[in-house]
């Protein structure tokens, strides 16, 4: 991949400062320990007995971006990257990104929360609004990240905060907005996902299979289906016959398919056969 534009000298606002924020991997203090500057995101924090667990944030030099770059595209890092002006200090970025580690939702449950990781990314960044984006993002002008994951656009993502706020209580956790939580169900599926084309990576040729997943399994939830073998099952029933379950889904809230009157893999089995056999037989 060419160096991206964001990153490029020519375009670079001299204003700003990139770091790189690193996620955890068995072999990261191997890849990071010539990029300098560095520091550990759980120390002095409630996670600092699992400090050797920590992302790590790396300030990242002119001189050192081609390395970088390689080194997240041959995915021997991975991570968010980050930009802020010139005027804010790394001690009050830092304060930003401990506070991060955590958020609140459904109420008052609180979980760690792993922004830095493509995988969460991906989903939280890209399908959150933009302004709830903004206000999460607080002193950080530019997010950006390779969106190789199994669904992504395989391309780095870009994404510009023009409404900083430089004045948010450091003291809080962040509480999840609705469009922030219903960006994260994905993630709960990506397991579910992962399983169904490990079991059959025959249905994977490119990233559009990935997320014509969340559409059926959005729709199974119709169905009574509770071990993840049944939603194994589901999702292959739905490959086998993809052209009537396109046309399923397309139909679904005028309930142009019959199950039997109870929604069950047999019954669902039953109506894409039927559908194609009414097809073969030109009805």
């Amino acid at each position: 991949m060419n160096m991206p534009t964001f990153l490029t000298q020519n375009t670079q606002d001299s204003e700003e400062q990139w770091y790189f924020l690193a996620h955890y991997s068995q072999q990261l203090t191997k890849h990071i320990v010539n990029y300098g500057d560095s520091h550990n995101l759980y120390q002095g924090t409630d996670l600092n007995d699992a400090k050797d667990l920590s992302p790590i944030l790396i300030t990242i030099n002119i001189d050192q971006r081609s390395a970088l770059l390689n080194d997240i595209e041959c995915e021997r890092l991975k991570g968010l990257m980050l930009a802020t002006k010139k005027t804010v200090p790394l001690t009050v970025l830092m304060q930003q990104l401990r506070q991060r580690l955590f958020v609140k939702f459904d109420k008052e449950r609180k979980a760690i929360f792993h922004f830095q990781n493509p995988r969460v990314a991906s989903h939280f960044f890209r399908q959150s609004l933009a302004q709830d984006t903004h206000a999460w993002m607080g002193n950080i002008k530019k997010l950006a990240w390779l969106d190789n994951v199994p669904w992504g656009s395989q391309q780095w993502e870009m994404i510009e905060n023009n409404s900083l706020n430089l004045s948010q209580d450091a003291s809080k956790t962040w509480l999840l907005t609705p469009s922030q939580e219903n960006s994260l169900l994905n993630t709960i599926d990506d397991s579910t996902i992962s399983y169904f084309f490990e079991c059959f990576p025959e249905h994977y040729t490119q990233p559009q299979d990935w997320r014509w997943c969340y559409d059926i399994l959005n729709y199974g939830a119709l169905f009574s289906l509770e071990h993840i073998d049944d939603f194994k099952t589901f999702l292959a029933l739905s490959f086998e016959f993809r052209p009537f379950t396109i046309s399923v889904l397309k139909n679904q809230h005028e309930q142009s398919i019959s199950l039997n009157q109870s929604a069950t893999l047999q019954g669902y089995q039953i109506a894409l056969q039927g559908m194609q056999e009414n097809t073969i037989h030109g009805q």
